[in-house]
């Protein structure tokens, strides 16, 4: 089967970085309640999370940090020769992920993708955090995947998702080619068809 699209989360798969927010907490000297709060509220209430981490740990903070992070970003191996091959060949590209709008931006400029569903974390004027994250919980990618297949045209039998963590599972289910790359568990190793610890790997989808 040739395939259409082909969405990627973000951390950990096209970036290096597992975890963009926990970094920057790092860089914004917050990480030990940072750390706390997302244990606590990670899966359970993200609402909450977003309120007591954006709305309040980094309400009124400047924003420098976090354009450093997203610039020092490395891509992972082999990912923006794949994503480059993709716009070559008229596949279109997606990135379906909790981390920031700016980090996707860059792939769109540097590697040509064509959608993404992240998160916005908003910056005034004044280059300091209004307290506002702009964003859906992504949880489950089903959903996503679905709108962004429907965008290129074309059926889920049609597109691939690569993921590595707990929340790509529905997503890989749902693809027709679910691939971990480098997953975190064994969950997510069984929810795909495909396991790879290169994304050199997937050139060989393109040929199909």
């Amino acid at each position: 089967m040739r395939y259409k699209l082909i969405v990627f989360d973000m951390d950990g798969v096209v970036f290096e970085h597992k975890n963009f927010w926990l970094e920057l907490h790092k860089r914004l000297g917050t990480y030990g309640e940072g750390a706390a709060l997302t244990k606590r509220y990670l899966k359970t209430d993200y609402e909450r999370l977003v309120k007591e981490v954006v709305g309040k740990l980094w309400k009124g903070r400047d924003a420098t940090p976090y354009y450093a992070l997203v610039w020092s970003l490395r891509y992972e191996p082999g990912a923006q020769e794949v994503l480059r091959a993709c716009k070559r060949k008229g596949v279109k590209t997606a990135i379906i992920s909790s981390g920031p709008k700016h980090a996707a931006m860059r792939v769109v400029e540097e590697c040509g993708l064509d959608y993404a569903h992240t998160q916005e974390l908003v910056i005034g004027p004044d280059n300091r955090f209004t307290g506002e994250l702009r964003y859906r919980d992504v949880h489950d990618k089903r959903e996503e995947l679905e709108g962004f297949a429907i965008r290129a045209g074309c059926t889920l039998d049609e597109t691939v998702f690569v993921g590595h963590g707990h929340n790509d599972v529905t997503a890989l289910r749902a693809a027709g080619l679910g691939v971990a790359y480098r997953p975190d568990d064994e969950e997510v190793r069984s929810a795909a068809k495909l396991v790879i610890g290169d994304l050199h790997q997937l050139f060989g989808l393109l040929e199909s």
